[in-house]
């Protein structure tokens, strides 16, 4: 189960395996982001609030947002510049790989503000997707990009909090939007996005 296959505009989607790939910690000749802040997992991630979603599904995610008191506005502001400077450069899945390892220790440091500004991004994309003034093709560029955002986060994020949690809510709504909004349905069929660069 470790990525997708598509054909014609779906396969300019060049981070669909990394949504779908069940993707192991980076390693290459240095140490592991969790072994720098593994003494310190216990006290900074399990915050009272990390309230996720029911089900992966936009109806979850935003009544989770509307129920629960959410950061200042503003921390979820540069929390989305952030990750938006860090993608917009990102051409290919090396670079993925490289942004999400910077990344991690930024997390880290918030993992507050950062699950919000994950599940807020997820939310603004999914209203996104069923606006009538954005077009089919706007529809799929904003998909598109907002996949690369929250793979970056959603991995960070699990990296720090020592689960999948983010990734496997990812993959399903990867999975589910694909296919009921864009009416391509996935194939999971590649090898994990780590694993074609990387040797344990």
């Amino acid at each position: 189960m470790d990525g997708i296959k598509q054909t014609g505009f779906w396969g300019l989607l060049l981070i669909a395996s990394s949504f779908l790939a069940d993707c192991t910690t980076l390693k290459k000749g240095y140490e592991t982001v969790r072994d720098t802040f593994s003494r310190k997992l216990d006290v900074d991630v399990h915050p009272p609030n990390l309230s996720h979603p029911e089900t992966s599904d936009a109806l979850s995610t935003e009544r989770l947002l509307l129920m629960v008191e959410q950061p200042h506005p503003g921390d979820i502001d540069r929390c989305l510049e952030r990750i938006h400077n860090l993608t917009e450069v990102v051409n290919n899945d090396r670079a993925l790989l490289a942004a999400k390892e910077a990344f991690t220790l930024e997390v880290l440091e918030d993992i507050f503000v950062y699950h919000w500004c994950f599940y807020q991004k997820m939310r603004t994309l999914d209203r996104d997707l069923t606006s009538f003034s954005v077009s089919y093709e706007e529809k799929g560029a904003r998909f598109f990009e907002s996949m690369k955002t929250l793979w970056l986060l959603a991995q960070a994020l699990d990296e720090v909090a020592v689960n999948k949690r983010y990734f496997s809510y990812l993959r399903e709504r990867y999975v589910q939007i694909s296919r009921d909004i864009f009416g391509r349905p996935v194939d999971i069929v590649a090898p994990p996005l780590d694993e074609r660069f990387y040797t344990k």
